[in-house]
């Protein structure tokens, strides 16, 4: 008995934060070729748990952001198109499928645009020498947590 293949629901709000996410990493990396020569050489290279920098390196350390946020973006954007290997955590049926892999597909995306969003910060404030900001930790781990709990509540119930 061959397993049928999964369908993914398309909805408008997927596209939207995709191309927020897709926007903000081009935008800094188009930062980063149009301010270069204006950029310090010494930048902030790690930052402790309150924000503020605690290592310096040269300004060729700041794409280092932007090329991991690209490498994830795209390795987990591929994923998406393969929903027969999603773990969703609960059994996948006809009846239930729509809301599963809605729920599965919206967290996903989720974590792609909170993923830019948070090394477009570093980056950011690598660039302008300056701290993240004592709120960077709480915000960022409210950005990822939130939605998945709330993903993960909606896959849960619609079992």
């Amino acid at each position: 008995m061959r397993k049928q293949k999964r369908k993914v629901p398309d909805r408008p709000l997927y596209h939207v934060l995709d191309a927020i996410g897709l926007a903000v990493l081009i935008g800094i990396f188009l930062y980063l070729i149009l301010r270069w020569k204006e950029l310090p050489d010494r930048i902030p290279s790690h930052f402790n748990g309150a924000g503020v920098a605690d290592a310096w390196s040269g300004k060729g350390m700041l794409w280092f952001c932007p090329v991991t946020a690209a490498l994830l973006y795209g390795m987990i954007t591929l994923l998406e198109q393969f929903p027969d290997i999603w773990n969703t955590g609960v059994e996948v049926t006809p009846e239930n499928q729509e809301r599963v892999l809605g729920a599965v597909k919206l967290m996903v995306v989720w974590m792609k645009l909170a993923l830019v969003l948070d090394f477009a910060w570093i980056t950011l404030c690598s660039a302008r020498g300056t701290g993240l900001g004592a709120w960077f930790m709480l915000v960022s781990l409210a950005l990822i947590f939130l939605p998945m709990i709330w993903c993960m509540v909606r896959i849960f119930r619609s079992r």
